[in-house]
Parts: C-alpha cells; sequence; structure tokens
C-alpha cells in the first residue's frame, strides 16, 4: 500500500490486496460459511464482477462522470434485494474482522509494552560475565 497516497483510486481490486494482506497477516480463512464466498478466489470473481459494471467504482455513488456522461450504460439495472442478500453478510463479517483484529493487535502491543517495561526494570540485574 502506497501510504503517499493511499485511496488515490476507489478500486475494489486494489483495496481487496490490501484486504488479502491483512487475511494472511492474521492466518484468516477465506471460508466465510457463505455460499458465494467460501475461498479467495470466491472473493475475487465478486470484485471482478462488480469491477466488470463499473471499474473506477464511481458508478455507485455519482449519477455522472466528470466530463458529464452517465457513469452507467442506459438502461443498466440490476436486483438491489439480491445484491443485499449476498453482500450483506459479507460486509457484516468483514467488520468483525476489523474489530477482531483491532483487538488482536491492541493485545500485541500490550505485550510488547510490557515486555519492554520488564527489561527496564531488570536491566541492572543482568549478569553481564
Amino acid at each position: 500500500m502506497d501510504f503517499g497516497k493511499p485511496f488515490g483510486n476507489h478500486s475494489l481490486r486494489d483495496r481487496l490486496k490490501d484486504v488479502e494482506r491483512i487475511f494472511k497477516a492474521f492466518r484468516w480463512s477465506w471460508d466465510l460459511g457463505l455460499p458465494r464466498f467460501r475461498s479467495l478466489a470466491n472473493f475475487r470473481s465478486a470484485i471482478e464482477e462488480l469491477e466488470s459494471i463499473d471499474r473506477e467504482s464511481f458508478a455507485f455513488r455519482y449519477p455522472m462522470r466528470k466530463d458529464g456522461s452517465p457513469s452507467l450504460k442506459r438502461n443498466f439495472r440490476f436486483n438491489l434485494f439480491d445484491f443485499c442478500e449476498v453482500l450483506d453478510p459479507v460486509y457484516k463479517f468483514l467488520d468483525g474482522a476489523a474489530y477482531g483484529a483491532q483487538g488482536e493487535l491492541e493485545h500485541e502491543y500490550e505485550i510488547r509494552a510490557e515486555a519492554r517495561q520488564y527489561e527496564m526494570e531488570n536491566y541492572d540485574n543482568v549478569d553481564r560475565g
């Protein structure tokens, strides 16, 4: 991730790369127990499907492009209920994962702080033999 310009675009594919690194770091499984989300390949497929409609991820937020042209093809339609039925559980999972990651990181930081504190308190007691 380029921290100088972390969100220079809204590409879901780019965001997924970051999510993949997080899942790998925490050793999380990609199997969410949801029919369409059992593997990383399933996630990539869902992202590709969304990006095939809206490559830059602007159309779902803005009805027009900067040049004034429509952001989606004429007569574009999709079933919002199906969309929500498939993706809402994924959002719920990712929200929980973010909460869990924060908790794991805080726990790791506490362990490291306690180890540093112990080292500082016992520095003079080290046998320099």
